[in-house]
């Protein structure tokens, strides 16, 4: 995963160069304006209104969790191609219902219980970031939130990513292959 992401931002990297943009690891005032240009080299379909508020949240929050703006829109191209998605898939769900069997004298009698396999569709990964559910259950964010508010999920993606890759740190591993 690790390869994929650098080469992913060598790309960028390049798409940058070739715009006339130079993209640094500091965020700056013109690190918004080279990530919305960079947005647009990389996916010519995205919405402009949607790729100044990315830009914006990814500078504020990589500012804020000093980490690398780039690396974070190499990981949303990665996962999303910059789209604010959500990955489907079939789960299958185990209900259980009970029941009371009634007695002859009409007194309460034994408890009747059955289960049955639901097959069910939902969201397994949400976002720009593609977020997987239970990393959202474990971090204690809001998957609606996540669904609706883009500032919201750029900083629950710094968040992640700064706790990953302090976590890996520690384990003296690459960031995302531990």
């Amino acid at each position: 995963m690790l390869l994929k992401t650098t080469r992913l931002i060598a790309v960028i990297l390049l798409s940058c160069s070739i715009s006339g943009l130079h993209a640094n690891n500091k965020s700056s005032p013109d690190t918004q304006t080279q990530l919305y240009e960079a947005m647009f080299a990389l996916q010519p379909n995205i919405e402009d209104h949607f790729a100044k508020k990315l830009a914006r949240s990814m500078t504020k929050y990589s500012e804020r969790y000093q980490m690398d703006p780039w690396l974070s829109l190499a990981i949303a191209m990665k996962e999303s191609s910059l789209k604010n998605k959500h990955r489907k898939n079939k789960t299958i769900v185990i209900k259980k219902t009970c029941r009371q069997k009634s007695s002859a004298n009409d007194k309460p009698g034994k408890q009747v219980c059955r289960e049955r396999a639901e097959v069910v569709r939902g969201y397994s990964d949400l976002s720009l970031f593609q977020f997987h559910v239970n990393t959202l259950l474990a971090m204690g964010l809001d998957p609606l939130r996540i669904h609706q508010d883009l500032d919201y999920t750029v900083d629950a993606h710094f968040k992640i990513l700064k706790r990953k890759m302090q976590q890996c740190k520690s384990l003296r591993k690459e960031s995302w292959s531990c």
